[in-house]
């Protein structure tokens, strides 16, 4: 068996920002995943907390129906769930899918 380097996915338990959490996690995400995205920012409003990323690989994640985006996104929310420091709703966004999907909807 070879051996493989974990991926850390959270800072330690005394870290409380959220930011820095959000960041740590986002970043570690998609890294583990090989995917080529820059966690770009991160985002508030009254629906919750957004990571959005961009880069070459966001078409894997929002082709057919952004299922893989909406599968990433659960995994990311499960981890925070099981983490207990922050308790916002989180989405992902990546190239930008989700706020054109949101404003397209806002329109009709």
């Amino acid at each position: 068996m070879v051996p493989v380097d974990p991926v850390v996915l959270l800072p330690p338990k005394d870290v409380t920002d959220a930011d820095t959490i959000l960041t740590m996690l986002g970043a570690a995400m998609v890294k583990g995943l090989g995917l080529d995205l820059a966690l770009e920012k991160i985002s508030r409003n009254e629906a919750g907390v957004r990571i959005h990323y961009q880069g070459s690989d966001a078409g894997l994640l929002t082709e057919n129906e952004a299922q893989g985006l909406e599968a990433l996104q659960y995994l990311v929310n499960r981890i925070l769930q099981k983490d207990g420091r922050l308790e916002a709703k989180l989405t992902l966004d990546a190239g930008g899918w989700r706020e054109e999907n949101e404003r397209h909807l806002m329109e009709e």
